[in-house]
């Protein structure tokens, strides 16, 4: 990373000095000099120091000091260098009632529950089709029927089938997946006044001219209104005309049109926006640059609806870059140049499927918080059950479930999560690709000693018989300071003895960005021109690599990619269209190619101690043209360096 005159990170660190060689110049023999740690402690020759150095701003450590006695010089240094952590949660969770309202902006959503959701439509039912949707149900003597008539104000309307005397005729509307509303409904009657009558009936389909009833009309009404009350737990609404043993009088029926239940938080038309307050580091009020942080939604999607969310730059509102149209329920916002975009908005819209039903967001969180309720099929979402399903809100497997891999450039030193199981279950995370894992408890809490950049969970079988059920889980990513801007400066004369801060070179244990220091890059492809990216990666090899890629100018249809190590090709495979953001996670197979291609590289690029070599990335279409957006490169490696440094 190139320097500014700004003041840049460097993370806390954790650096073990050792002093192995104080060799006189003109002197035969070797006398102990002290390392000056403070003004009344002081260490020998060869002994370790552990030093820490602070986050912000340009953190440095100055409390050691080597006396040099004239005539004599430093010859050589030997640092050991690891990154260290500084934890803070800054994790910002939405799921309770009324925090979706707040500072955010809404249209035709519901935003006063515990969940965010369009505001249903109005249950509208006017007749104009010419026939009963299938939630009505017809009973009696006779049915009623929808004719041509313009007496309540519409084409069509419901009438009462013909009956005589101690008869009736019954129409009924099922109203069990309807909430508490208030309704209203036009009607008209022509019968024998006081003995045969309209009925309208809640919940009571046996209703009767003498009792059950809600509300009952005879005699001649014409063009009525009715409003009502429609309780949370409502089944059903009867509209019913009957009749006494005797006379017939006027034409003998009723009249029903344009039946409206509004649902009592308000209504929409089926489709609506939600965009959040402004959220980005500078608002932590860690007064240092950070990375933008892990976003993570616990949301159902309702099959058939639409569900799509982007990113906003919050000064120019407008998207960012490759961060439009997604469908997923989690994004790294690490991939997004803190610099280039500091403070940023989320943006979702929703439509009803047809024929209703509608997708919401149980919980929405940036910084870290990952929650999931298990209400929808977790498979949809990159997790994998083996020996066993999901089904009623909850996993059950006598095997193992994985979660998908979160990859959180933005780093995280703590591990807390919250599991809700039951039998034989045990919890476990792994933090480098699935090749080691630890166990947690399903309340536990784990601390890690260095800044961790993947994580993946999994619920595996403790006892080897039976099952465990899982029902929810939550964990919070504990974010900390990543080592950004590492450098190496004896005597902080600014002359540094090593660096990290220099272009392509990423931040001191992941590799984030390309050669060039660009966190994203726009390339023209066509048939006959591949788009060539490169990026420098240690050569004693990376945990995982994946890239991300995107085409703003449409689809690119039947893509491909290669990568080679210093010029040699190691590997290629073909990609799905690319339209929108999509990310490209190399296989362990292929990360298998890439680390023993690493392994065998000469570093072209990189400080001393830490070797990088050039890795191109190629991709292609062989049948389309347009531009492809390339960036968000994910590579953490070892970072726990042993440097030698010699005079001269």
């Amino acid at each position: 990373m190139s320097r500014s005159s700004s003041a840049r990170v460097v993370a806390t660190g954790l650096v073990l000095l050792f002093v192995f060689s104080l060799l006189p110049v003109d002197h035969p023999t070797v006398p102990v000099y002290e390392t000056e740690v403070s003004e009344d402690v002081a260490s020998v020759q060869g002994q370790t120091q552990k030093l820490t150095i602070g986050s912000w701003p340009d953190g440095a450590n100055q409390r050691v000091a080597l006396s040099v006695p004239d005539g004599h010089s430093i010859k050589a240094l030997d640092l050991d260098v690891s990154p260290s952590t500084l934890s803070n949660s800054m994790a910002s969770v939405l799921s309770d009632t009324g925090d979706f309202a707040g500072n955010n902006l809404y249209d035709g959503m519901d935003v006063n529950q515990s969940s965010l959701q369009i505001l249903p439509q109005d249950w509208s039912y006017d007749f104009e089709s010419g026939s009963f949707a299938p939630e009505w149900t017809l009973s009696g003597t006779s049915n009623w029927a929808i004719q041509a008539d313009t007496r309540l104000q519409g084409a069509r309307l419901a009438k009462a089938g013909s009956i005589s005397h101690n008869q009736e005729s019954s129409m009924t509307l099922d109203v069990s997946q309807v909430p508490a509303g208030s309704g209203s409904f036009r009607y008209s009657v022509s019968s024998e006044s006081s003995f045969d009558y309209l009925l309208f009936c809640i919940d009571n389909t046996a209703c009767s001219r003498y009792s059950g009833y809600n509300n009952r009309w005879s005699g001649t009404v014409n063009n009525g209104q009715h409003t009502f009350n429609l309780p949370a737990t409502a089944q059903s609404l009867t509209w019913k005309y009957v009749k006494d043993g005797s006379v017939n009088s006027g034409s003998d029926t009723a009249w029903v049109d344009d039946i409206v239940i509004t649902p009592t938080g308000g209504s929409g038309n089926g489709e609506g926006n939600w965009t959040s307050e402004v959220f980005g580091p500078s608002l932590l009020g860690r007064g240092e640059n950070l990375m933008h942080g892990l976003l993570h939604m616990d949301a159902l999607v309702y099959p058939g609806s639409v569900f799509e969310w982007q990113i906003l730059d919050a000064a120019s509102n407008n998207p960012v870059p490759g961060f439009e149209r997604l469908t997923s329920s989690w994004v790294d916002l690490g991939m997004i140049d803190e610099q280039d975009h500091p403070l940023l908005r989320f943006k979702v819209h929703m439509k009803e499927a047809q024929g209703g039903g509608t997708s919401e967001i149980r919980s929405w969180s940036v910084n870290g918080h990952i929650e999931k309720s298990f209400d929808t099929d977790p498979t949809a979402e990159g997790w994998a059950i083996q020996s066993g399903s999901w089904a009623n809100g909850a996993i059950t497997s006598s095997g193992t479930v994985l979660s998908d891999t979160y990859r959180v450039r933005s780093g995280f030193s703590e591990v807390d999560v919250s599991s809700t199981q039951s039998g034989a279950g045990q919890l476990q995370y792994s933090l480098d690709g699935a090749e080691n894992w630890l166990n947690i408890a399903a309340n536990g809490r784990s601390i890690l000693e260095q800044p961790a950049y993947m994580i993946q969970f999994r619920m595996v079988n403790a006892t080897g018989g039976g099952t465990f059920t899982w029902e929810a889980f939550e964990a919070e990513l504990v974010r900390t300071s990543v080592p950004d801007g590492l450098r190496i400066d004896v005597g902080l004369d600014g002359a540094d003895e090593w660096s990290l801060d220099r272009d392509g070179n990423g931040v001191f244990g992941l590799q984030n960005t390309l050669i060039t220091d660009e966190r994203w890059a726009l390339r023209n492809i066509a048939p006959a021109n591949t788009a060539s990216l490169e990026v420098a990666l240690p050569t004693s090899g990376v945990q995982a690599f994946s890239f991300a890629v995107s085409s703003p100018s449409g689809s690119l249809s039947s893509p491909f990619m290669a990568m080679a190590v210093n010029g040699q090709d190691i590997l290629s495979r073909n990609l799905p269209t690319i339209n929108d953001l999509q990310t490209v996670v190399l296989t362990s197979g292929e990360l298998t190619s890439l680390n023993n291609a690493l392994n065998q590289a000469n570093g072209q690029h990189g400080p001393v101690g830490l070797d990088m070599a050039t890795v191109e990335i190629r991709v292609g279409s062989s049948l389309s043209s347009g531009d492809l957006l390339f960036g968000g490169v994910f590579a953490p490696y070892d970072a726990d360096l042993s440097l030698q440094l010699n005079a001269g």
